[in-house]
């Protein structure tokens, strides 16, 4: 499953994610950070703005169409956006 980084929105009030997420690397990028979150034992790289704050319990949210599936065996795509 992949998800495009610069949808995926942190720190807001509702979260349409229903797992644990927590941030696992954190790292400045001109006016942008990308932070590592680790959800459930899986791994994703996502864009936040300069303002921030690294946390232990982080929320997400991001749209359904920003959702890709693909075959972990030969990388295929399954589906793009929900």
């Amino acid at each position: 499953m992949g998800i495009r980084p610069h949808k995926i929105f942190f720190n807001e009030k509702d979260s349409n994610f229903d797992g644990k997420a927590s941030s696992s690397s954190y790292h400045w990028l001109g006016d942008q950070v990308h932070i590592g979150i680790e959800i459930n034992g899986s791994s994703i790289i996502g864009v936040a703005d300069r303002n921030f704050e690294p946390s232990s319990d982080v929320k997400l949210n991001f749209p359904a169409e920003s959702i890709n599936i693909f075959n972990l065996e030969t990388e295929e795509v399954i589906l793009n956006g929900l």
